[in-house]
């Protein structure tokens, strides 16, 4: 079927290019520029960018704008001819004088990313407005973007949302897919609106089907973790696989790491490796920093520390959080480098000032058990929270461990199993393991051990090795439970080989 609708399609565009080579011979400029497209698009013939730059010559020479915008598009890109910046601008500005909207939006663009030009988010801003007065969707939802992030203009969520629309509902539809990302990413983070997953969801399927790739792995993402949504792995593979083919490295890492973990496909370590190592060499920091964890970690391949530390200083090098968050690790725990507290907490700073909850849980914990630096309880109370407002369990439970134990802060057992509900009810083993042991040794509530074996046992789900040593000794001392030797050693001997 498929091929069918790639025939049919071929076809058309074939008559298409008949009818448009008439038009031309009768005198419309326009017909150039369409033409040069299919060729640069690989629309009913081979793909061609010579082919299409003399197409889009002809057209510039009887002064189409489109025709001179989408030639300096040839010189911005490299398609076809040398690439030179300086050219594909002059050849910008030429047709955006003409009134081209496109030439307009793509001179916003180099503005907004610093390409040929000193990077300027007002001007970028300037000529977007402009494209969009001109009716370009793709300005239109530009302007959104500025308005959502705050450059070359106030942040202001509400009037990014109102441009996202109104590109969907005014412009060319140029913008579609970006639009609807746009709207999707709103939802999705609860910018200014309640946070609202289902219409996130949505949103990006209508961006994907536009032919976005990031929407597409978005998507995924948000598929795999089941968000208001069945958790279909099938699915996600095909929006993953989707976008990979559109060449969209994200696709590579999110297909790794479902091979990693075996889910929605049988768990093959060399295969998730093959796609990270594709990702990296791509230059993208999230594949270079889960080539390092593989190392780290011996997956697919032989466990060499001193060669994960080099890909995690590639990544890190790109801005990665989570590539300084493992440095920090290695660091401070001296694998693959001598162990250097001081350079361990430096990683897991700059990884912390980049938004790592994790490392802003390693930090405080550095602080809570004088690893390099002096005991300082209230420091580590301070970076623990922080890891809280970044959905870090582990600091939820070391903050209920801090009321427990009266580190810092009085003893409170009631405040220190708020913050063990909280974490367990998020699935952290180890908060389980300590609700359990609060209700075996009656802390702060009274003894019960039916209840202390369904915690510990939860958290036995979970992999939880002190859980497991906990049900032993409550066999072996018949704690709720008939006094069994053979199973308490059953359960010992499983958390020394599990």
């Amino acid at each position: 079927m498929h091929l069918v609708e790639t025939l049919s399609s071929d076809f058309l565009y074939r008559q298409a290019m008949l009818l448009w080579l008439a038009c031309g011979d009768a005198g419309d400029v326009r017909a150039y520029a369409r033409i040069g497209a299919l060729y640069a698009e690989r629309r009913g013939v081979a793909r061609d960018h010579k082919q299409a730059i003399k197409w889009y010559r002809a057209g510039a020479n009887k002064g189409d704008a489109r025709a001179v915008c989408l030639l300096g598009s040839c010189y911005f890109h490299g398609n076809g001819v040398e690439r030179n910046l300086d050219s594909a601008l002059t050849l910008y500005r030429k047709a955006a004088d003409a009134g081209d909207a496109w030439a307009m939006t793509n001179i916003g663009s180099a503005y907004g990313s610093g390409t040929g030009v000193t990077q300027s988010h007002e001007a970028a801003m300037s000529w977007f407005e402009r494209a969009a007065r001109s009716g370009d969707s793709l300005a239109m939802a530009n302007v959104g973007f500025c308005y959502r992030d705050g450059t070359g203009v106030a942040k202001d969520v509400r009037t990014a949302l109102g441009w996202f629309h109104k590109s969907l509902s005014e412009g060319d539809g140029s913008g579609e897919a970006r639009a609807s990302r746009g709207i999707a990413l709103i939802y999705q983070y609860g910018e200014g609106v309640a946070k609202d997953r289902t219409q996130a969801i949505e949103w990006y399927r209508r961006a994907a089907q536009a032919e976005d790739t990031e929407s597409m792995v978005n998507l995924g993402e948000l598929i795999v973790e089941g968000a208001n949504c069945p958790k279909d792995y099938a699915e996600a593979i095909e929006w993953f696989e989707k976008a990979r083919q559109g060449g969209n490295v994200y696709a590579f890492n999110h297909l790794g790491l479902l091979y990693l973990n075996g889910r929605g496909v049988a768990l093959d370590y060399s295969r998730a490796l093959a796609f990270f190592e594709t990702s990296a060499n791509a230059g993208n920091e999230r594949g270079l920093t889960l080539v390092g964890y593989m190392y780290k970690n011996g997956y697919g391949v032989g466990r060499d520390y001193g060669t994960a530390v080099m890909w995690f200083k590639q990544a890190a090098d790109k801005g990665d959080a989570n590539a300084m968050m493992h440095l920090g690790d290695l660091y401070e725990l001296g694998y693959g480098v001598s162990i250097d507290y001081g350079t361990a907490m430096k990683w897991f700073k700059q990884a912390a000032d980049n938004g790592d909850g994790f490392a802003m849980m390693r930090i405080g914990r550095m602080h809570a058990n004088a690893i390099g630096v002096p005991r300082n309880y209230f420091a580590a109370m301070d970076w623990y929270l922080k890891a809280v407002d970044k959905g870090d369990l582990t600091a939820m439970h070391n903050i209920g461990l801090m009321y427990e134990k009266g580190h810092g802060v009085g003893v409170d057992y009631g405040t220190a199993m708020t913050w063990y509900r909280r974490a367990a009810d998020e699935g952290d083993g180890s908060a389980m393991m300590r609700i359990g042991r609060m209700h075996a040794n009656a802390l702060g509530i009274p003894r019960n051990y039916r209840a202390a074996m369904d915690w510990y046992l939860r958290a036995v789900g979970k992999g939880n090795k002190q859980a497991m040593k906990n049900i032993g000794f409550m066999y072996e001392r018949g704690q709720g439970v008939t006094t069994d030797w053979h199973t308490a050693q059953g359960w010992y001997q499983r958390a020394a080989t599990d």
